[in-house]
Parts: C-alpha cells; structure tokens; sequence
C-alpha cells in the first residue's frame, strides 16, 4: 500500500465513531453566524475526511481556505489528525535521497532499516555497508573499517580496508607515529603517575597482583551459573566483549 492509502485508512478508522455536535456554525449563544457553516458543509468535510483528503485539498471543494478548514476541524471536535500517519522516505517532504554527512565525524550514514545493526532511525555508516556489500557478510561490532586516505567522505571499495579489531586497526595506523605531547603535557602526565604511586593502598596494588589461583577461581565460579554461561556465549556469538556487557548491566 502507498503512504496515501495507509493515511486514507487511519482517518477512516479515526473517524468510524465520530458524530457531529447538535449546533453547527452557531456563538455562544446558540445565534447562527453570518458565515457560520451549515450542515451539509460539516457532513461533506466529514466525509472529505473519511477520504483522507488534507485541508488544503479539502479548500477549494468547499470554497474556503484552507485555515478555515483547520479552525472547522477544532471547532467541530473532530479527531487529531496531526501526525496520524507520519510519512518516511521519499514520501516525506524532508527526504534527501535517505543519505547524510555526520557534521562531526564526517562520515557518510544511508538509510537501510532493515539491518541489523542500524541505528534507531534506520541509518547505518556506508562505508561498512560498502565493504560487507563486497564481501558477502555482515561486519562483526568489532571489525573496523579504516579510510586508507584518511578522506572518511571516500568510500571506495579500493580506499577501505577492514581489521579484526580496533587494537589491531591502531597498531597498523599509528606505527611510527609519535605522540604529539608537550613538554607541559609530560610534566602532567608524570605528576600524575607519581601520585597514584603515593596512594598507599595503590602502590600495593601494583606491587601486589591478585593471586592467578583466586583469580581463576572466580571464574569457574562465575561461569557455574547458567544465566551467566548463556549470556557471555551469545555475545561471544555476536563478538560483544564482556566488558561492554558489564557496563550494560547484563553482566556482573
């Protein structure tokens, strides 16, 4: 069905109890006003309604703008019909090819609902959707994709190129870099470390490791329960590390 069907449907069924008040086109006190609406004006906008006609179209069928026809629908108690049947792509008037440029990040996001990784509104970056359209499959969460011209806008299978994980995308990247610090910001950094060595109870953290036995103990305690086992094999399914599933809360 076309989005001018399902809306022709959805005021029909707005409109299936609806009944016109006793007194049309009449003030307050009950006095018919000199351009008050009639009956048979109400009944033919109701029946225009049913039809899933807008007020602009309504307008000219009946002779009257098309604000009258918007105050008619408040004065005559008539279902909201704002929004009743919002349109999505390219039958709305703010469709722009279902394409945008995060202003940010400067990556290109096209509208493909059905995907599962999609994000609410249905939009998913396109240079992932690129590369998993050339190799047959959906992208792991962990997967990355990197932009080998640094350009994010070019999304050409050739300028794409896919790592395992994001450890492995920065090792490839950043190798032979050096890091932009200052000499301020080494001063910083330093007082920083030697501060956290200053906490008692963190030097003897560092200098103390957790015993490897109680260690792997916890978890052959921790997998011993079931929801546990089933949830951490799932993700692993999915390739979602456990620690975001802890930040989550579905994991202790």
């Amino acid at each position: 069905m076309t989005h001018r069907q399902l809306y022709a449907e959805a005021c029909r069924k707005a409109f299936a109890g609806y009944r016109l008040p006793e007194k049309i086109g009449c003030d307050r006190w009950g006095n018919q006003k000199p351009d008050g609406w009639t009956r048979e004006e109400a009944e033919r906008l109701v029946e225009y309604c049913r039809q899933g006609l807008r007020s602009f179209e309504i307008a000219p069928l009946l002779g009257r703008s098309a604000k009258a026809i918007q105050k008619a629908f408040v004065r005559l108690k008539f279902p909201r019909l704002h929004n009743i049947c919002p349109s999505s792509g390219a039958d709305n008037p703010a469709w722009k090819g279902g394409v945008y440029i995060d202003p940010r990040s400067g990556y290109r996001f096209r509208r493909v609902p059905n995907h599962p990784y999609a994000e609410r509104n249905g939009y998913y970056q396109e240079h992932r959707l690129v590369v998993e359209q050339h190799l047959g499959r959906f992208l792991l969460p962990s997967e990355v994709v990197h932009h080998k011209d640094g350009n994010p806008a070019n999304n050409d299978i050739g300028n794409l190129e896919v790592f395992a994980s994001n450890g492995e995308h920065l090792k490839a990247t950043l190798k032979g870099i050096a890091h932009n610090v200052s000499p301020a910001g080494r001063k910083k950094l330093s007082e920083i470390v030697r501060a956290r060595w200053q906490n008692p109870e963190m030097a003897n953290r560092m200098s103390h490791p957790r015993d490897i036995e109680s260690f792997r103990e916890g978890i052959r305690r921790r997998w011993q329960d079931p929801e546990y086992r089933q949830k951490t094999i799932a993700a692993q399914k999915k390739g979602i590390r456990k620690a975001r599933l802890r930040r989550e809360g579905l994991l202790p």
